[in-house]
C-alpha cells in the first residue's frame, strides 16, 4: 500500500527541458521607458544585476535534474506518515539526552540505526558557477513547509528543503554542525546554534543534537560548499568526512559537497569515506563550451547593456568572449560588466575585438597567468608539476579513465600471461 507523503506534495513538478529551464534561468526584468530618461550614473547601477543571471547551460539541466531526483528520494525515505519515520525521530531525541547522561555509544547506535549513504559531490573549476547553480536550486524550492496535519492526526511540523553552507575555513567539525543549525534557525526561527554555543556542546553530543533537529525538520537536501578548505587542514579532514557521513547514515539526508577542482584530493573515491560521499554520483560542472548555449548567454547579457541607441550583439562577441574568459562564468561577467559600462560613459567608443581584448586585458588582469595556463592545457600543451599543483582549483585532475574495450584486452594479456 502507498502511503502519501505530505513531504513532496510542495515540491514543483520540473519535468522536460523547458521546465527546467525555466526554473534555473534568471534574468533581470526588461527596462522601462523611465530607466532610459535616468542619467548615466543611475543607468550603471544596473549593471550590478548581471551578478544574478543565470542562463543555464546543458550541464546547468542535467545536474539541477539530478539534484531534485535525489531531494526527492532523500524525502520519499522519511515519510512522516509512516509509524516508522516517526519511531526514528523520538530515537533521535532519546540519543540526545543519553549522550548527555554520558551512556553508551553502542546503545545510541542500536536506537538511530544507519542507513544506506547518499552523497553526491559537484566540483568543477573555481568560478564556473557552482554556487550559482546551487542557489538557483535553492530560488526553484519553496522557502519551509507547515505541516498541521498528519494520517494520525494534528501536528505542527516545519519541514526545511535546502541547507547551505560553506565548509569552515579551519576545518572545525563542530564550526560545521553550528553553521548547519543556524542556517535552520534562519529558516524556521528556531536557536538551534545558540543552544550549541551556550552549552558548549562537545561534538558527539552536538553531533546527535543535529541529528535530531534534521529528522525534526525533514531538512531534504544538505549543501557543504568550499570543501578543498580541508587540504589546509589535512589532520581534520578524515573527521569533518566522518561526521557527514554519520549525518548522512543516521539521519537520511542526502549530502551534497561542492567544490573546485582541487576538492578531489579531499573526496577521493578510493576511501571509503569517499565513496559514500559519492555514493549518488560525481558531478562535474565544467568550464562552458563554444555552442548553443555560450550564445545564449552572450546574447542576454548584450540585452542589459545600459548604453543608449539599438546595437545588435556582434557577431564576434562570443568567440571573443570565450577565448578572454575561457568559460569560466565569473570572469565572463567581470569582462562583460567593465564593457558594457565603457559603452555607456563613453570610454569605449569602436566596438570592435580589438577594442573588446584591451577591455579584457585591464578588467581581468589578475587572472591573465591563470587563463594562460587553461588555454595551453586546452590546447594539449604538456604542464609543469608546479603549475598543475599551483592552479589545482582551475585545472582538472589528470585523466585516469581506461576505455572498458582496452582495459579487457589487458586483463586478457595478463590472465594469458599467468597461464604460461
Amino acid at each position: 500500500m502507498i502511503i502519501a507523503n505530505p513531504l513532496l506534495e510542495p515540491l514543483p513538478s520540473l519535468t522536460g527541458v523547458n521546465a527546467i529551464f525555466n526554473a534555473l534561468a534568471s534574468d533581470p526584468p526588461d527596462r522601462s521607458p523611465e530607466f532610459w530618461a535616468a542619467s548615466v550614473d543611475a543607468r550603471i547601477d544596473h549593471l550590478q544585476s548581471l551578478n544574478g543571471v543565470y542562463v543555464p547551460g546543458e550541464q546547468g539541466r542535467e545536474h539541477f535534474d539530478k539534484l531534485s531526483s535525489v531531494l526527492r528520494a532523500g524525502l520519499a525515505r522519511r515519510n512522516p506518515n509512516d509509524p516508522k519515520t516517526m519511531r526514528l525521530i523520538h530515537a533521535a531525541g532519546i540519543a540526545v539526552t543519553q549522550r548527555r547522561q554520558g551512556l553508551s555509544k553502542k546503545r545510541i547506535a542500536f536506537l538511530l540505526p544507519a542507513f544506506e549513504a547518499s552523497g553526491l559531490f559537484l566540483d568543477g573549476p573555481t568560478g564556473v558557477g557552482k554556487t550559482m547553480l546551487i542557489n538557483r536550486f535553492r530560488a526553484s524550492l519553496p522557502v519551509y513547509n507547515e505541516i498541521s496535519e498528519l494520517a494520525a492526526g494534528k501536528c505542527s511540523i516545519q519541514q526545511v528543503f535546502l541547507v547551505h553552507v560553506s565548509c569552515p575555513s579551519n576545518g572545525t567539525v563542530v564550526g560545521l554542525m553550528v553553521s548547519i543549525l543556524f542556517e535552520i534557525d534562519q529558516i524556521v526561527g528556531s536557536s538551534y546554534a545558540d543552544t550549541a554555543v551556550q552549552k558548549r556542546l562537545p561534538r558527539d553530543i552536538c553531533e546527535a543534537y543535529l541529528i535530531s533537529c534534521l529528522w525534526k525538520h525533514f531538512v531534504g537536501i544538505v549543501f557543504v560548499d568550499d570543501i578543498q578548505h580541508l587540504l589546509k587542514h589535512p589532520h581534520l579532514s578524515d573527521i569533518l568526512l566522518q561526521t557527514l557521513c554519520t549525518l548522512m547514515e543516521r539521519s537520511r539526508v542526502p549530502i551534497v559537497t561542492a567544490g573546485t577542482y582541487a576538492a578531489e584530493q579531499v573526496i577521493d573515491t578510493k576511501s571509503a569515506l569517499g565513496a559514500k560521499l559519492t555514493g549518488e554520483a560525481h558531478l562535474k560542472l565544467k568550464a562552458w563550451v563554444q555552442g548553443i548555449d555560450w550564445t545564449r548567454l552572450n546574447k542576454t547579457f548584450w540585452h542589459q547593456r545600459v548604453s543608449q541607441g539599438t546595437l545588435n550583439m556582434p557577431i564576434w562577441l562570443p568567440e571573443e568572449s570565450h577565448f578572454h574568459t575561457c568559460g569560466i562564468l565569473r570572469l565572463y561577467r567581470i569582462l562583460m560588466k567593465t564593457f558594457l559600462r565603457g559603452l555607456a560613459t563613453g570610454a569605449i567608443s569602436d566596438v570592435t575585438p580589438d577594442s573588446f581584448a584591451t577591455c579584457a586585458k585591464d578588467s581581468l588582469g589578475p587572472y591573465q597567468k591563470s587563463l594562460s595556463v587553461l588555454r595551453r592545457h586546452e590546447a594539449g600543451d604538456e604542464l609543469t608539476d608546479e603549475e598543475k599543483k599551483e592552479y589545482e582549483d582551475w585545472l582538472p585532475p589528470d585523466d585516469d579513465y581506461v576505455s572498458p574495450k582496452i582495459e579487457k584486452a589487458v586483463l586478457k594479456e595478463i590472465a594469458s600471461r599467468r597461464k604460461r
